[in-house]
């Protein structure tokens, strides 16, 4: 696809490198990926940590969508058992896969206006989970503030307290006959 100028073909495998990846890095954590395409110089190639490779997925798939031409007919599109050649909907999978990334990341990365800014740039198409309709991300305003209740409607019955500091060796623990007690130990 490549050598013959096929952009949207090339896009489209990109697109399922990084869905591939993705899976493979969620699954494994760290795996390799930077040196993994030198099959013939390097054969054993390093593993790179997991935030690396999103990083390289991301990359990857910014690729593909500066890519993608909705105009070209040159498409994988008789295989294409996704989306039958249809490059609007690529794009989408693109951006599902970065947002999936993005909302990966966002536990131990600041990534919020990455999230912003893909948000910001589809058109009203990802608020549409949030609304129910297309919707444009201008018109939704700040996130709403939600009061925390005075008490919450929870039968917590089943729910015993801690026994106090100088009742806790008189506490009973009832086990199955599979349970053993925790070892006892000794200063050391």
């Amino acid at each position: 696809a490549q050598e013959k100028g096929h952009v949207n073909a090339e896009a489209q495998c990109k697109i399922l490198t990084a869905n591939v990846f993705w899976e493979t890095t969620m699954l494994f954590g760290d795996i390799p990926y930077s040196e993994a395409w030198h099959i013939d110089e390097i054969k054993e190639p390093k593993f790179d940590t997991q935030k690396e490779v999103l990083y390289a997925l991301e990359e990857l798939l910014d690729e593909a969508l500066d890519q993608i031409d909705e105009s070209d007919p040159n498409t994988i599109s008789k295989y294409d058992l996704y989306y039958g050649g249809d490059m609007t909907k690529w794009r989408k999978l693109a951006k599902s896969i970065k947002l999936k990334i993005y909302m990966y990341l966002s536990n131990k990365e600041d990534v919020g206006a990455e999230i912003k800014a893909l948000i910001d740039n589809s058109d009203g198409k990802l608020t549409a989970g949030l609304t129910g309709v297309l919707t444009d991300p201008r018109v939704l305003g700040k996130a709403p503030v939600i009061k925390m209740p005075e008490t919450f409607e929870i039968n917590d019955n089943m729910i015993v307290p801690p026994a106090a500091v100088s009742e806790m060796n008189n506490v009973e623990i009832l086990r199955g006959p599979n349970i053993k007690p925790f070892p006892q130990t000794h200063p050391l």
